[in-house]
């Protein structure tokens, strides 16, 4: 399967300990998107360790937009 990049800025990434931003880039690297949707333009969710992180792909690249808490 494909890998996407991710892109994380230093503001998030602060959010999370060394361990916990590994194991959240692996996930989202790992396309968490409903596969029927290959939408460049929509923003997603998902849940993790009680935050809401928000995306979008574009290109092989997944953007962290926001993560609320």
């Amino acid at each position: 399967s494909i890998r996407l990049q991710v892109v994380i800025d230093d503001q998030h990434a602060a959010l999370f300990d060394a361990k916990d931003l590994h194991v959240l880039k692996e996930l989202l690297a790992l396309d968490p998107r409903p596969h029927y949707h290959q939408d460049g333009t929509r923003e997603y969710g998902m849940p993790f360790k009680d935050k809401d992180i928000r995306f979008r792909v574009d290109n092989g690249t997944l953007h962290v937009l926001t993560i609320d808490h």
